[in-house]
């Protein structure tokens, strides 16, 4: 009988878990320690993500057997749980609360397949952009300065995803934002409205499914149009939620 129930894995800051190309066999949840998601452009690296203590990386393991599309590398000395899909279905039963993190990011990715799709092509790529290039979000009303609660914010790791605040009602559990605005009913937001990503050598703004849609330096994404991502020029961008009225206002600068 295979035994599918493994251990916590320990690995040193500088290893490798897994490497780009290598098959996908297992999911990774953090115990501790941090974790960044690489890649390479023009033989140098690129952090798409950093995954801390509690969260999941390497999720499409469980889910099919290709090749990983990135590597992932321990910041400092770490302990991981390595998921199967035995394990996976096995958790599913007996302890489904630790398995809500694989669900909310299967829906985030489910948002962005979904999203993809309607638009009919990829996310369109901008050679301007490339590693190196910082992206700030600036606040431009006080309705956003007060959810950020400063003058500005480096993104750091992406994507960066921005939602409406859930309602007294409304469960969070499937909710993944990394900023969360206020909005009173009628709500001008969407839960899961918008996020700030890192693709194809390019910064770009995606609507998450959002029922208003999203306005990126004037042109309009997601809502009731085909087109869901806009990318980011470099310097001065404008970010809108909702529509052309919003008070959830935003300068994303890219340099």
């Amino acid at each position: 009988m295979v035994k599918h129930m493994i251990d916590t894995i320990k690995f040193r800051a500088g290893e490798y878990i897994f490497k780009k190309g290598e098959q996908s066999v297992f999911a990774y949840i953090v115990e501790s320690g941090q974790v960044e998601i690489i890649d390479t452009h023009r033989k140098k690296s690129i952090v798409l993500n950093i995954v801390d203590s509690g969260e999941i990386f390497g999720e499409m393991g469980i889910i099919d057997d290709k090749p990983r599309s990135a590597s992932a590398r321990a910041i400092t000395d770490i302990e991981v749980t390595a998921i199967d899909i035995d394990r996976f279905v096995d958790m599913l039963m007996k302890d489904p609360k630790r398995v809500l993190k694989f669900i909310q990011v299967y829906f985030e990715h489910i948002r962005t397949l979904t999203a993809m799709l309607t638009d009919g092509k990829d996310t369109p790529i901008n050679s301007v952009s490339q590693p190196g290039v910082s992206v700030t979000l600036m606040p431009l009303t006080a309705v956003t300065a007060t959810a950020i609660g400063k003058k500005s914010l480096e993104i750091q790791r992406f994507p960066i995803r921005i939602g409406r605040e859930a309602d007294l009602n409304e469960s969070i559990m499937l909710d993944q934002n990394d900023l969360v605005l206020p909005d009173k009913k009628p709500f001008k937001l969407s839960r899961n409205h918008a996020s700030i990503e890192y693709q194809k050598s390019c910064f770009v703004v995606r609507d998450r499914g959002s029922y208003y849609g999203t306005i990126v330096n004037g042109e309009k994404i997601g809502g009731r149009r085909f087109q869901s991502a806009n990318v980011l020029k470099p310097g001065f961008n404008e970010l809108i939620l909702g529509k052309n009225d919003s008070v959830y206002r935003f300068k994303i600068v890219v340099e």
